[in-house]
């Protein structure tokens, strides 16, 4: 399925011989904590399970009928989707991490398979996929009671690494994939000496990732169940090996925990890439400041630490004067140079602790930890003066007029911006060009 065609899958090879087993097989589907949906041979969805309008947004009603391009991100490339059609239509099995987007326009990732359902004469009647969101993905609770050759024929197969570990701490058995990650040796049955907690682990700011903070631990020790936590392995050759960490106790019928099952993937490449894309994702496409988005989420950051600190915190809200009479005089593209101007003047006249974001059309809004009216009043000024000195686009020189206020305690994101906003207006009814505060 070209993403116009595909998702992740499972195994369609699996016969159930007995209703019973039908029943246990769907309910597994139905109740899966991964997103499954099966198509047609031309790709058209004709069933997802509830995990997957979770987690895409789209009803059943709204993803049956149409193809999993509903999903696209327009992050992959035309040759990612060419060779998944390629491979499956071929019978082949797909399995690759992919790039997508919910109904609300929010980007996650996800590991997929894809694999093909065949009549008795090879011939391919549709594809079945699973989609394993690996952002804030959930582990699928898979059934004990299977017996001990279906068990571990999954855990082999499986993409993920996966340990289990007795009530006692001890490893108990390890697949394949782990192995392989962790560069494992193993016995005839899996079993290593490895324990998880014990693992030269960091986190991704690069310090020390505690031991007693380890997933498995918290799911053996306390019964706590973990999902994805990224952390970040020390190889001896020096490299990092990075995954994602997930860990579930596993209860006696008397509640008690009788061990704990430790699952990872390695997201090494994913993450070289998360940074780039996650600034992509937060940021203005025009200025290369960040957008409202993330600025909300970083306002909201810094006001909780005002308020659990005391520490000073202020806003600039800041408008370009009579902005519509350069789009009119001089062109959108001309009107594109100036707010890229004025992004660029602001960029360069922070301090190293203030965030500046494109609140929207020619509004930016700048937050300021650790300062007061003071010192917001006087970046202001700075900003102000920078700006007017600065000729934008073919030699036009534009003003800027600037509302600050300060954080009260008790104040939302809301209360302070809106106050600013009020600030913001005074200035502009007082001649344009100047700065206010709104304390």
């Amino acid at each position: 399925m070209s993403q116009e065609h595909a998702e992740p899958g499972i195994n369609a090879g699996v016969c159930l011989d007995d209703d019973a087993h039908n029943r246990l097989f769907s309910l597994a589907v139905e109740t899966a904590g991964h997103a499954i949906y099966i198509t047609d041979p031309q790709g058209v969805i004709s069933y997802v399970n509830p995990e997957f309008e979770r987690a895409t947004g789209f009803a059943a009603a709204e993803a049956i009928g149409k193809t999993p391009r509903i999903l696209k991100s327009g992050i992959m490339g035309a040759e990612y989707y060419e060779k998944l059609w390629k491979g499956i239509l071929s019978g082949q099995s797909w399995a690759e991490e992919v790039i997508n987007r919910r109904k609300d326009g929010s980007i996650y990732y996800a590991l997929q398979t894809i694999n093909s359902i065949k009549a008795e004469d090879a011939s391919i009647q549709g594809f079945v996929a699973i989609q394993s969101d690996i952002t804030r993905s959930k582990e699928l609770e898979r059934e004990l009671s299977f017996s001990e050759n279906r068990y571990r024929s999954v855990l082999a197969s499986m993409r993920e690494g996966v340990i289990f570990q007795d009530a006692q701490g001890g490893v108990a058995t390890i697949n394949s994939a782990a192995q392989r990650m962790l560069g494992l040796p193993s016995d005839g049955d899996g079993r290593t000496g490895l324990n998880p907690s014990s693992w030269k682990a960091i986190r991704e700011d690069g310090r020390p990732y505690p031991a007693a903070e380890h997933p498995s631990l918290l799911a053996l020790k306390a019964g706590v169940q973990v999902d994805e936590a990224v952390m970040g392995i020390l190889q001896p050759d020096g490299s990092v090996l990075w995954l994602a960490v997930s860990a579930r106790p596993v209860p006696g019928a008397d509640g008690s925990i009788q061990g704990a099952v430790t699952s990872f993937a390695d997201i090494s490449e994913r993450k070289q890439k998360s940074d780039a894309i996650r600034r992509a994702a937060e940021s203005d496409f025009l200025t290369g400041l960040m957008n409202r988005y993330a600025m909300n989420k970083k306002l909201r950051e810094e006001l909780a630490r005002a308020e659990r600190y005391g520490e000073p915190l202020s806003v600039l809200f800041l408008d370009i004067d009579f902005f519509k009479k350069v789009n009119d005089r001089y062109g959108h593209d001309t009107g594109d140079e100036v707010l890229r101007g004025v992004a660029s003047v602001i960029a360069s006249t922070l301090r190293g602790s203030d965030l500046a974001s494109r609140w929207g059309g020619e509004e930016f809004l700048i937050v300021a930890p650790h300062s007061a009216a003071q010192e917001a009043g006087a970046l202001s000024e700075r900003i102000r003066r920078a700006i007017e000195a600065t000729p934008m686009g073919q030699s036009i020189r534009v003003t800027v007029s600037i509302g600050h206020s300060s954080h009260r305690t008790g104040d939302d994101i809301d209360a302070l911006v809106n106050r600013a906003d009020q600030a913001l207006y005074n200035a502009k009814a007082g001649g344009r060009n100047r700065v206010e505060t709104l304390s």
